[in-house]
């Protein structure tokens, strides 16, 4: 009974690791970031990434690929990727996220994104009555 289960957990293989990260910690609004979820395991079996909902950032594209590595030392190698752009100013969270695989669970934790206003956007948001106003107006004198 102990040598099946031995053999069991030797053709499950350990339980998922988890990476995740960020192209960019610093961006304006208006401006695309891609963050990227990584998971492996040693183990055959289907893994599903999920992330907690963004907040101050819109989703442009989102892709996920597994590869599958069979052999001595099977390897399943899941990658989402998540293209994002700014929308507000702030400090924003990105995930934490989670890797599930039978019964094994991992987490990695939250990226924090710093997003700084955009004197373009900031403009262009402007009322057409204000932009005028300050089309007109004189640059100040320089001293």
């Amino acid at each position: 009974m102990i040598a099946l289960l031995l053999a069991l957990a030797l053709t499950q293989g350990g339980g998922p690791s988890l990476e995740a990260s960020v192209d960019e910690e610093r961006v304006s609004v208006g401006e695309d970031l891609l963050y990227t979820l990584r998971a492996v395991s040693h183990s055959r079996h289907p893994m599903h990434v999920s992330i907690a909902p963004f907040t101050g950032l819109e989703i442009v594209s989102r892709s996920e690929r597994s590869e599958v590595s069979l052999g001595a030392d099977p390897t399943r190698t899941t990658v989402l990727e998540v293209r994002l752009r700014a929308v507000r100013p702030g400090r924003w969270q990105l995930g934490p996220a989670r890797a599930v695989q039978g019964s094994d669970t991992v987490e990695a934790a939250a990226i924090v994104v710093d997003v700084t206003a955009n004197r373009a956007a900031t403009a262009s948001t402007l009322s057409p009555r204000l932009r005028r106003l300050l089309d007109q107006a004189r640059p100040p004198s320089g001293g």
